[in-house]
């Protein structure tokens, strides 16, 4: 779950200036100085006025320092880590193209097998109004409701009902391959 964020105290700005003789109400805040920028002191309108026009955070710096700050920006002045290039100091680029080559390009046969008998056992089981997972004695007992309902005899010889009848038997005869332990 996500954390809500917890609001800061707001900071009370004390009830003058800090600027020595000025008894202006100190509601705006600014930095002490470059090498701690939270470290505030409060200022009324006038003076922080003076003092945004008078500040200069490069100042003093070369222009290799001023290089250095901008670079160190670009991820907050936090730490950083050298990326370790020993993975790709082993990688054969022949290895792997020819490894994306056989995933990308060359079909699976064993999937694709697979997914062809799991659609025919769906197909099967839907025949014989099924569930899957089924057992065997589950299918042998639909098995014989399914033959008695729609056997063609019962039906006077009505072609729709052969055509079930022998999708019926196909079916089980199929699953029941399938879910019959194998006599070794």
């Amino acid at each position: 779950m996500a954390q809500r964020k917890k609001k800061p105290l707001p900071e009370a700005a004390p009830a003058a200036c800090a600027v020595d003789g000025c008894a202006a109400p100190g509601a705006y805040k600014a930095p002490r100085s470059r090498a701690d920028v939270r470290d505030y002191q409060w200022l009324c309108l006038e003076h922080v006025r003076e003092f945004n026009r008078a500040w200069d955070y490069f100042k003093d710096m070369t222009a290799e320092q001023i290089e250095w700050f901008i670079q160190d920006a670009v991820h907050g002045h936090r730490p950083t880590w050298q990326r370790d290039n020993h993975a790709a100091q082993h990688m054969h680029t022949e290895q792997l193209h020819e490894a994306l080559h056989r995933f990308f390009h060359e079909e699976d046969h064993r999937f694709a097998s697979k997914t062809r008998q799991n659609a025919r056992e769906r197909q099967a089981l839907a025949a014989l109004e099924l569930d899957e997972p089924c057992e065997a004695d589950a299918l042998k007992r639909q098995y014989r409701v399914m033959v008695k309902r729609f056997h063609p005899d019962l039906h006077r010889g009505d072609r729709h009902y052969e055509e079930k009848f022998k999708q019926i038997t196909a079916a089980y005869a199929y699953l029941l391959q399938l879910y019959q332990p194998h006599a070794s």
